[in-house]
Protein backbone atom coordinates (compact mmCIF):
# COMPACT_ATOMS: atom_id res chain seq x y z
CA UNK A 1 0.00 0.00 0.00
CA UNK A 2 0.92 3.60 -0.43
CA UNK A 3 3.21 5.82 2.64
CA UNK A 4 1.37 7.35 5.36
CA UNK A 5 0.67 10.89 3.59
CA UNK A 6 0.74 9.84 0.36
CA UNK A 7 -2.27 9.22 -2.04
CA UNK A 8 -3.31 6.43 -2.52
CA UNK A 9 -4.92 4.94 -5.71
CA UNK A 10 -8.25 2.37 -6.57
CA UNK A 11 -5.60 -0.09 -7.02
CA UNK A 12 -3.75 0.12 -3.58
CA UNK A 13 -6.96 -1.69 -2.40
CA UNK A 14 -7.05 -4.26 -4.30
CA UNK A 15 -5.93 -7.94 -3.86
CA UNK A 16 -3.09 -8.99 -5.40
CA UNK A 17 -4.68 -11.21 -7.80
CA UNK A 18 -8.51 -10.86 -9.28
CA UNK A 19 -10.65 -13.11 -6.79
CA UNK A 20 -11.82 -16.19 -9.33
CA UNK A 21 -15.11 -16.33 -7.41
CA UNK A 22 -17.50 -14.11 -5.03
CA UNK A 23 -20.97 -14.74 -3.63
CA UNK A 24 -23.80 -12.10 -3.83
CA UNK A 25 -26.30 -11.61 -1.46
CA UNK A 26 -30.06 -11.57 -3.00
CA UNK A 27 -32.37 -8.80 -0.97
CA UNK A 28 -35.45 -10.05 -0.95
CA UNK A 29 -37.75 -7.11 -0.59
CA UNK A 30 -41.78 -7.01 0.92
CA UNK A 31 -43.25 -7.16 -2.18
CA UNK A 32 -41.12 -9.12 -4.02
CA UNK A 33 -42.72 -12.85 -5.63
CA UNK A 34 -41.69 -15.79 -3.61
CA UNK A 35 -42.87 -18.17 -6.52
CA UNK A 36 -43.86 -17.48 -9.99
CA UNK A 37 -47.75 -18.01 -8.53
CA UNK A 38 -47.50 -14.85 -7.32
CA UNK A 39 -46.34 -13.25 -10.07
CA UNK A 40 -49.82 -11.44 -11.35
CA UNK A 41 -50.20 -12.42 -15.39
CA UNK A 42 -50.10 -8.63 -15.81
CA UNK A 43 -47.15 -8.29 -14.33
CA UNK A 44 -44.38 -10.87 -15.86
CA UNK A 45 -41.73 -10.03 -17.84
CA UNK A 46 -40.91 -11.99 -20.92
CA UNK A 47 -37.31 -10.87 -20.99
CA UNK A 48 -35.97 -14.89 -20.08
CA UNK A 49 -34.45 -13.74 -16.65
CA UNK A 50 -36.13 -15.32 -13.06
CA UNK A 51 -38.84 -12.96 -11.89
CA UNK A 52 -39.56 -15.06 -8.59
CA UNK A 53 -37.10 -15.85 -5.30
CA UNK A 54 -37.89 -19.59 -6.39
CA UNK A 55 -36.46 -18.88 -9.68
CA UNK A 56 -33.52 -16.67 -9.10
CA UNK A 57 -32.09 -19.29 -6.31
CA UNK A 58 -32.13 -21.93 -9.20
CA UNK A 59 -31.01 -19.80 -12.29
CA UNK A 60 -28.04 -18.05 -9.75
CA UNK A 61 -27.57 -21.32 -7.46
CA UNK A 62 -28.24 -18.00 -4.23
CA UNK A 63 -27.16 -18.75 -1.17
CA UNK A 64 -26.91 -16.10 0.98
CA UNK A 65 -29.84 -13.47 1.41
CA UNK A 66 -31.31 -10.24 3.25
CA UNK A 67 -34.66 -10.24 4.07
CA UNK A 68 -36.72 -7.37 4.23
CA UNK A 69 -39.69 -7.51 7.31
CA UNK A 70 -42.32 -4.84 7.66
CA UNK A 71 -42.09 -4.67 11.56
CA UNK A 72 -45.31 -6.71 12.30
CA UNK A 73 -43.96 -9.77 13.95
CA UNK A 74 -47.25 -11.77 13.07
CA UNK A 75 -46.70 -11.00 9.20
CA UNK A 76 -43.17 -11.12 9.85
CA UNK A 77 -43.11 -14.73 10.63
CA UNK A 78 -45.45 -15.94 8.44
CA UNK A 79 -42.88 -14.00 5.37
CA UNK A 80 -40.11 -15.66 6.81
CA UNK A 81 -41.58 -18.88 6.93
CA UNK A 82 -42.38 -18.66 3.12
CA UNK A 83 -39.29 -17.77 2.24
CA UNK A 84 -37.89 -20.78 4.55
CA UNK A 85 -39.77 -23.02 2.62
CA UNK A 86 -38.62 -22.08 -0.69
CA UNK A 87 -35.07 -21.93 0.08
CA UNK A 88 -35.51 -25.06 1.82
CA UNK A 89 -36.81 -26.88 -1.41
CA UNK A 90 -34.49 -25.06 -3.36
CA UNK A 91 -30.79 -26.03 -1.63
CA UNK A 92 -29.60 -28.64 0.63
CA UNK A 93 -26.49 -26.37 2.10
CA UNK A 94 -26.43 -23.74 4.65
CA UNK A 95 -27.57 -20.40 4.00
CA UNK A 96 -27.19 -17.09 5.18
CA UNK A 97 -30.33 -14.71 5.97
CA UNK A 98 -30.38 -11.28 7.24
CA UNK A 99 -33.10 -9.40 8.75
CA UNK A 100 -33.23 -5.39 7.69
CA UNK A 101 -34.53 -4.77 11.30
CA UNK A 102 -31.24 -4.33 12.88
CA UNK A 103 -32.60 -1.47 14.48
CA UNK A 104 -35.15 -3.22 16.45
CA UNK A 105 -33.91 -5.36 18.71
CA UNK A 106 -37.10 -6.16 20.53
CA UNK A 107 -39.36 -6.64 16.99
CA UNK A 108 -35.85 -8.75 16.33
CA UNK A 109 -35.57 -11.04 19.46
CA UNK A 110 -39.83 -11.31 19.08
CA UNK A 111 -39.17 -12.74 16.00
CA UNK A 112 -36.09 -15.27 16.43
CA UNK A 113 -38.83 -16.50 19.75
CA UNK A 114 -41.18 -17.21 17.65
CA UNK A 115 -39.03 -18.56 14.89
CA UNK A 116 -37.77 -21.40 17.49
CA UNK A 117 -40.99 -23.52 17.95
CA UNK A 118 -41.66 -23.66 14.14
CA UNK A 119 -38.11 -25.30 13.45
CA UNK A 120 -37.14 -21.98 10.74
CA UNK A 121 -34.22 -20.59 13.55
CA UNK A 122 -31.71 -23.34 13.36
CA UNK A 123 -30.57 -23.76 9.46
CA UNK A 124 -30.07 -19.93 8.90
CA UNK A 125 -27.32 -17.77 10.43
Amino acid sequence: MGNVGSRMSPGDLLPPKPRREIFVRHTVGLADPLTEGDIEEADQCDDGLPQSLAASIQVYDLRYFKIKLCGDADRDIDRLRQVAEIIQHATDRETRADDSLRRDDVHRSTLLRMMQPRGLSGRYK
